[in-house]
């Protein structure tokens, strides 16, 4: 290869790493694309940086540096760590956050498990699915000015390795699976059409005079995100009667979208209806992403116009559709332009449908699905874990 600026200098630095015997060796920042194969000679070492480059992979040649203690290799390009990483039988910390990986080794799961690997921060590589859960609070988390100032004991804290172990060692041998799997939470005032939207959505079917919704009612619909695997969304029908709403309160999370029904008449009642639910939504998931459906279009056509005061009340107001579910009517189109905003939306704000589940966290839920509780003791959750394998009451409290 053509040696350029930076290999040149990672050259000229391993060298007097050589001569020297130096115990750390930083190579970060040299926009380097590989190392220098010199690199492998350096048995001495303790501490290697190569962060902030463009590295694509680590050489498996790494792997007779066993001094290494520490191995920095952040926001770089890696799409793989070589199995060579088992032979670093000392190494205590390895950041490799901020890369590309698709993979894992068996090796990690291994110096995982043997206990002596301290840190291990593998954040900010998406492909791999893992959940936070398993990864733990960010380096940007622990080190930031404001965690420092809180308490001893309130501190975020480094996730221990041992404690992920299991789970890298099922991730490396493919024992883990995304979920594919999300909430739609239907909310709006009661008689505005919630229900027969969902027909409309999901079956392209309408039940004139349909009877209202009492409580909450669950249905999957299969829906698709990127053209692989479907996601299969739960779709939560909430009644909108007034005196349902302080019970719905409890089933209002984070991590859902949100789709707010309302046959929005130009009248003040209306308006102050649809703020109401506005609020309600953020109050109780800030985070989460909300689409607005005009219902009824055959019966009131209307459009929104302070839609900049509604973006103000909820930030995570991602637009608003007209539709109807009358066939006849015009704005029957927007079914699909409907459907296609909600897929689009659970692609792009739902990260966590392509987090990699352990099987024992699946049978665990496909066991509970499969008892049709409606309650369900926290004993009794615990006992399934503790069937399936997950013994440590931190783990099923973490599930």
């Amino acid at each position: 290869m053509a040696k350029d600026k930076g290999y040149l200098e990672a050259e000229r630095l391993v060298g007097w790493a050589r001569g020297a015997c130096w115990k750390a060796l930083d190579l970060a920042d040299l926009d380097l694309t590989e190392l220098p194969k010199a690199l492998e000679r350096l048995r001495q070492l303790g501490g290697l940086d190569v962060s902030n480059n463009q590295l694509t992979a680590l050489p498996a040649a790494l792997g007779q540096l066993t001094q290494l203690q520490t191995l920095v290799a952040f926001n770089n390009q890696l799409t793989a760590l070589p199995e060579a990483l088992g032979q670093l039988t000392q190494l205590q910390t390895l950041y490799v956050f901020g890369n590309q990986l698709m993979a894992l080794p068996a090796a990690l799961g291994q110096l995982a498990a043997a206990g002596r690997l301290k840190e291990l921060f593998l954040h900010g590589n998406e492909a791999l699915g893992i959940p936070p859960q398993v990864l733990g609070p960010s380096v940007e988390a622990i080190y930031s000015s404001e965690n420092n100032q809180l308490p001893e004991e309130k501190r975020l804290k480094t996730k221990p390795p041992v404690e992920m172990a299991e789970y890298l060692r099922d991730h490396a041998s493919g024992r883990v699976h995304p979920s594919n799997e999300a909430k739609l939470l239907v909310v709006g005032p009661g008689g505005h059409g919630k229900s027969s939207l969902i027909e409309y959505l999901m079956a392209r079917t309408f039940e004139l005079g349909k009877k209202p919704t009492e409580g909450v009612v669950i249905t999957p619909w299969q829906v698709a995100t990127d053209g692989s695997e479907a996601v299969k969304l739960n779709v939560w029908d909430f009644g909108g009667q007034e005196i349902q709403h302080s019970t719905h309160e409890f089933f209002l999370t984070d991590r859902s979208i949100y789709l707010l029904v309302c046959c929005a008449r130009d009248d003040e009642a209306a308006k102050q209806g649809l703020y109401y639910w506005l609020d309600l939504i953020h109050l109780v998931a800030p985070e989460a992403p909300v689409i607005l459906a005009l219902s009824k279009q055959d019966e009131i056509p209307y459009f929104i116009n302070d839609a900049a005061d509604l973006k103000k009340l909820n930030d995570k107001l991602v637009d608003f559709v007209p539709v109807s579910c009358q066939a006849k009517a015009g704005q029957a189109d927007n079914r699909e332009r409907l459907v296609q905003l909600i897929e689009a939306t659970v692609r792009r704000e739902l990260p966590h449908i392509r987090y990699r589940l352990p099987s024992a966290w699946v049978q665990v839920k496909e066991a509970l699905e499969e008892r049709g509780q409606d309650f369900l003791s926290y004993a009794e959750f615990a006992g399934q874990c503790t069937l399936v394998g997950i013994r440590s009451a931190e783990d099923q409290k973490e599930l």
